[in-house]
């Protein structure tokens, strides 16, 4: 199927094909002896962007496929019920934000949770959705090691930490707020008041107990 595609069939096998690299970054940390470091999991991250790359390419094709909503029903979750502490947190991180870019991540990282996190906590693609949302220049400014842009990924392991009954995905808030702890200077911690514990205390706010 990847090798001769039929021209109708092209944009299925693209859209499947970044879907299948999406699943093996995330399984790509369980495979190997030490998980990846900042710029890595950036990269695994990004193989998630291609995936809205394709969708973009094809909107209209893919939409009405029944790939599409073969994707909406497999990929459901559960409902979760939402907590007043998390909503506090990102006040707290949204009153320090200068960047557009920045308070623009936010607020749709807050908007997805209260939305499909909200309605389907585990269905698999709220694990990389996130990250296909963001704008270009949000992206770039984590690739630069923005601190504030690195302070609001972070709080995407909230998102990571919500129940999931998927190998691949298990652990995936540790490994990311350890690689933005790593990545993070001593100068920039005391910046914005860095607390790795406090975060991964942040990160279980949705993890079943």
């Amino acid at each position: 199927m990847l090798e001769q595609p039929r021209p109708s069939d092209s944009h299925h096998v693209l859209m499947i094909f970044s879907m299948m690299l999406a699943i093996l970054a995330f399984a790509f940390p369980h495979a190997c002896d030490t998980p990846p470091d900042f710029d890595g999991i950036l990269d695994l991250f990004s193989l998630m962007r291609g995936c809205k790359t394709v969708w973009f390419l094809n909107p209209e094709p893919l939409a009405g496929t029944a790939l599409a909503q073969w994707i909406k029903a497999t990929f459901a979750g559960h409902p979760i019920k939402m907590k007043p502490e998390v909503d506090h947190q990102f006040q707290i991180l949204r009153a320090r934000l200068k960047d557009p870019a920045d308070i623009l991540a936010t607020d749709q990282l807050v908007d997805f949770i209260h939305k499909e996190l909200a309605t389907s906590s585990d269905g698999v693609s709220n694990i990389g959705r996130w990250p296909t949302m963001v704008s270009d220049a949000f992206w770039l400014r984590v690739q630069n090691h923005e601190v504030d842009s690195l302070l609001v990924l972070s709080h995407y392991s909230v998102v990571l930490g919500a129940p999931n009954f998927r190998w691949w995905t298990t652990n995936w808030d540790s490994i990311l707020l350890r690689a933005v702890n790593s990545a993070l200077s001593e100068h920039d911690k005391k910046l914005i008041e860095w607390d790795y514990p406090a975060m991964m205390k942040f990160a279980d706010s949705y993890k079943e107990k």
